[in-house]
């Protein structure tokens, strides 16, 4: 008889419905502390191309502006990979993405970004799970490997420099690969959202 272990998302959705309201208030600040502090640099937000989401609906995926279009808020309504019971498979993968046109400031250097990416994790030591993100060029690898039990929230902060070529584009893709080893393990991810801010100095935090 198969052991049956499910975990649902919405067992967290009061704790989610919290880090959410944190993060719309730091994403509002960084956004207010570019209007203040830096030259203009800004994406053309008019100009955005969101890439076609993979094994998602295209109206999952949404993303809003600061009011000077230097910092970029993508929200994932369906971005998860769910596998739980003997009905679902062993693997899957699931990619999303944007890109983005940036307005540069005469002069400058460089360009600083902040990239943050939210969301949650659960699964259990027989399950594996990787993403990668290939964020403004540079390619990043996370992974929870087998071997271990993981279970909670996923915050991870990727400051970026990048020379001022005068004609500079953002793009980002980001790619889940879930695995187990059979039907009785757990392996639940979900990505909420991505924030990204530009400008000519590192944003303080």
């Amino acid at each position: 008889m198969l052991r049956k272990k499910f975990y649902f998302p919405k067992l967290i959705f009061n704790k989610r419905v919290t880090v959410t309201s944190i993060h719309f208030g730091l994403f509002a600040f960084l956004a207010f502390s570019n209007c203040l502090g830096q030259e203009k640099i800004s994406f053309d937000f008019e100009k955005r191309e969101m890439l076609k989401p993979i094994k998602m609906p295209d109206d999952s995926v949404s993303m809003t502006a600061s009011p000077d279009n230097s910092a970029i808020s993508t929200l994932f309504d369906k971005f998860s990979i769910n596998l739980q019971t003997a009905n679902d498979a062993l693997s899957g993968a699931v990619f999303t993405g944007f890109r983005v046109p940036v307005k540069t400031a005469p002069g400058s250097k460089f360009i600083y970004y902040t990239q943050d990416l939210r969301g949650v994790i659960n699964k259990d030591a027989d399950a594996r799970i990787v993403l990668f993100l290939d964020l403004g060029g540079k390619l990043i690898t996370i992974e929870f490997p087998y071997g271990k039990k993981h279970e909670g929230d996923l915050l991870r902060s990727f400051p970026r420099r990048v020379r001022n070529v005068g004609t500079n584009g953002y793009l980002a893709t980001l790619a889940i690969i879930v695995e187990r080893r059979n039907v009785k393990n757990i392996a639940f991810i979900q990505l909420d959202s991505f924030d990204l801010t530009v400008g000519i100095k590192p944003t303080q935090k």
